[in-house]
């Protein structure tokens, strides 16, 4: 008896997954952008019971009244279509690969049971389950299991936000290499834009030539393009970082953060300033000489020393802020050798 029931299991298996296969790729084909809308039914059915063999990449979202999520659902969406026109959405037999389903699962009172039980780090979340996803719980229910790997949690993963992101994720779990539909009209209109700039690049330089041949252009937009490089606009970009600590009424209450590791965009673009200033009144000591005048020429002087020190203190002082034991001084240390140069602290020679 047991045997018939084993042979009955397998040969029925295989027809079952076959026909869930079949209508989950059915419904992926009719969904709007390939991205199927569970509620909390065909999501309990088609994603948490077994047979399931698909992989599910899901995105938990608000419906309304959030603009970054409308945003994440549409780069989730050119992901699917994406996936769905290299019919990534049938299993690859040859090389043992899955079908990837896309689904979404809005925020609601039907669903809310099972956003809970999900417990997810953030509102908005992208998930990528496979069927070893799927274990029973102590009461013989289906529940997904997962860990940081297969999840954009866009909590703290804002720069996953665009589709190529996504598709990186999705390709890296899938074991695929699907690229990003491409749209040629979206394409026709870059080109547009592209010729655009160049035309008017050239018109503007053949009609303003002497103004882009200027020395003083070049310098200082040098000099703009050094500072917001090296004041950290990477950093402040990836980390959203704002331009000073506020509190709840919007008084800057800090300008540089204690953190050795860390800034605000007004300190690191304030520190790049101070390093451009002190670097061009170290360079423009060389033109002291051309100024007619003994006395003028000794007070120029005098009066780029004392600007020079103050800049290099202002810029040792930020940096004690955030490093206590950072101590560098221009006068001598206290157990500082008086004397002769081989009197200097054993180093001469």
């Amino acid at each position: 008896m047991l045997k018939f029931i084993f042979l009955l299991i397998t040969v029925i298996s295989p027809i079952l997954n076959h026909q869930k296969g079949d209508f989950m790729r059915k419904l992926a084909n009719n969904a709007p952008q390939n991205v199927i809308h569970f509620n909390a039914n065909s999501f309990k059915d088609y994603v948490l019971k077994h047979p399931r063999p698909y992989d599910v990449v899901l995105l938990f979202t608000l419906r309304q009244n959030c603009n970054f999520c409308e945003m994440i659902t549409d780069e989730f969406s050119k992901v699917a279509q994406s996936y769905h026109d290299l019919k990534a959405y049938k299993p690859d037999i040859g090389h043992k690969k899955r079908a990837v389903i896309f689904g979404l699962l809005h925020y609601s009172e039907e669903t809310n049971e099972i956003i809970k039980s999900l417990k997810l780090p953030a509102q908005t979340t992208i998930l990528y389950t496979t069927p070893h996803n799927i274990v029973l719980n102590e009461k013989n229910e289906p529940r997904i299991v997962y860990d940081e790997e297969v999840i954009i949690a866009y909590k703290d993963k804002r720069d996953f936000a665009t589709a190529h992101k996504i598709i990186e994720f999705v390709n890296a779990r899938s074991s695929r290499k699907i690229e990003l539909k491409k749209n040629p009209i979206l394409f026709l209109f870059y080109f547009i834009i592209f010729v655009g700039i160049l035309t008017g690049g050239f018109y503007l330089y053949t009609t303003y030539k002497s103004f882009f041949l200027s020395p003083i252009l070049w310098i200082t937009g040098t000099l703009i393009l050094y500072i917001i490089c090296i004041g950290g606009v990477v950093y402040n970009a990836i980390h959203r970082t704002p331009f000073a600590k506020t509190d709840r009424s919007g008084n800057i209450v800090e300008w540089i953060h204690t953190g050795q590791r860390s800034q605000y965009a007004g300190e690191g673009y304030f520190m790049s300033t101070m390093f451009v200033i002190v670097g061009s009144l170290m360079f423009s000591v060389i033109f002291i000489n051309k100024i007619r005048g003994y006395w003028n020429h000794k007070i120029m002087f005098i009066l780029l020393t004392i600007l020079i020190a103050l800049c290099l203190r202002t810029i040792t002082g930020v940096y004690r802020v955030k490093a206590s034991w950072y101590g560098p001084e221009f006068t001598p240390p206290y157990n500082y050798i008086k004397g002769p140069l081989l009197k200097d602290q054993g180093n001469a020679f």
